[in-house]
């Protein structure tokens, strides 16, 4: 009894919890806030069956939006686009990476996406990068509740990649996934240079193409090619014909530049190949990054990435009248370092830190708690109630056992030394004499 007396009164005198309870909202844990350089201008535009759409939507809203077009369930609630009762029969989304907003003028949207409705497409988590993007847009979460934070990560000081096994996949169940159950003959069309933002495009339901040394690597023959084969396109494809002048302005022995043209040659191969079959489900799930690779994006290149898109867009509505279509224009989020950021980087040399050296364990950004000064808070995320909720119910349970304790002590001392004789109502009732 002794024992446990102690070991009540060291549990509930828990200083972190008496902290952490009555400074309600912060947490020992912090991280460093910049004003975001890029990111903050992405949009998102919607075609097909979409009735209306608010002025800004989540990334995490485009998977819920393909589902419900084609009634495979929900992946959000509450839902925020609206859509009419129309099944489409076919289904093309495409993530540009590299652009947004700012580079898509009103004008140019008009004229190119004609009849698209537009939304400005917020990444409510931070840090993100293609493959988290790709996954919170198809799972309908965050990367804290589906688990793959990013391309790759480090497990016990090694380099790991996401979708690499079934342990490092999401945790929930993606918009693919739903469509692959539902229509078992659909017919998936992905791709992008990434080989790990392809895995995130399929979400496993099929293989991807993707650009590596060789080329162009798929498992349709349609898709496969190489810088070889692509040269000899520039020059007798009608689409690159028309595109010779701003082809000719580039340097074409740059890697960057081979890198945009393969995935533009990728992308004008899908529009080429598309075709309606009536008893399958057609869906493609692209994907360009090639653009966040220059360090300055030159007319010529805009010209032929935005002829490459508008032709995409201009097929796929010619072959599929009553397909829904979803294009994200995205610029991934990037921060200004901060002196905070200097202070902190100063300190993590200081405990010889490495990546391959420390373990780490890696929290979401939710809410900032410093106001000005750049700091952020980081919630546990197990514990999904309002900071500093935790400690104080946690306190007040421990408090709970404690004076339990010592009732059922106090009615365990007071039952053992009873005076049969005189104290108990049984003997009371009951002359031991007669």
């Amino acid at each position: 009894m002794l024992f446990s007396f102690f070991l009540l009164l060291v549990s509930a005198k828990d200083r972190t919890h008496y902290f952490n309870g009555y400074f309600n909202g912060r947490s020992a844990n912090v991280g460093v806030l910049g004003d975001l350089k890029q990111g903050e201008n992405n949009l998102v535009l919607l075609g097909g069956n979409v009735q209306s759409c608010p002025a800004e939507i989540s990334v995490t809203d485009l998977g819920d939006v393909l589902a419900r077009s084609h009634w495979v369930g929900k992946l959000k609630t509450p839902t925020t686009v609206e859509l009419n009762a129309n099944l489409p029969s076919a289904s093309l989304s495409l993530f540009s990476f590299g652009v947004d907003g700012e580079d898509l003028d009103e004008s140019t949207r008009n004229e190119l996406f004609e009849g698209m409705q537009a939304s400005a497409l917020t990444v409510p988590f931070h840090p993100a990068d293609h493959t988290s993007i790709v996954t919170s847009a198809w799972t309908g979460q965050v990367p804290r509740q589906h688990g793959v934070v990013g391309s790759t990560w480090y497990e016990r000081g090694s380099e790991v990649e996401a979708f690499s096994s079934s342990f490092r996949s999401p945790a929930k169940v993606g918009v693919m996934e739903l469509l692959k159950s539902n229509y078992p003959s659909m017919q998936l069309v992905a791709g992008s240079n990434d080989e790990i933002l392809g895995r995130a495009l399929t979400q496993g339901a099929s293989t991807a193409s993707h650009l590596d040394q060789q080329g162009y690597l798929s498992s349709d023959a349609k898709y496969t090619f190489t810088w070889d084969d692509l040269k000899s396109q520039l020059t007798t494809d009608p689409f690159w014909v028309a595109m010779q002048n701003q082809v000719d302005a580039l340097d074409l022995e740059d890697p960057l530049v081979q890198s945009f043209l393969m995935e533009m040659e990728f992308l004008h191969r899908v529009t080429n190949n598309m075709s309606q079959k009536s008893d399958e489900l057609q869906v493609y799930s692209l994907a360009s990054t090639s653009l966040e690779n220059f360090p300055e994006l030159t007319q010529e290149v805009m010209l032929i990435y935005f002829a490459t898109i508008q032709q995409l867009h201009a097929n796929f509505n010619k072959v599929f009248p009553d397909g829904a279509s979803q294009f994200s224009f995205i610029k991934t989020p990037e921060m200004h370092q901060t002196d905070v950021h200097t202070q902190l980087e100063s300190k993590l040399a200081e405990m010889d830190y490495t990546p391959e050296t420390v373990r780490l364990r890696g929290y979401e950004f939710q809410e900032v708690c410093g106001g000005e000064t750049g700091i952020v808070c980081i919630v546990d995320p197990s514990v999904m109630v309002t900071p500093g909720q935790h400690e104080t119910t946690y306190q007040i349970g421990i408090w709970l056992m404690f004076l339990l304790s010592l009732a059922v002590l106090f009615f365990s001392c007071t039952f053992c030394g009873m005076d049969y004789t005189s104290d108990a109502l049984l003997f009371t009732k009951w002359n031991r004499d007669m």
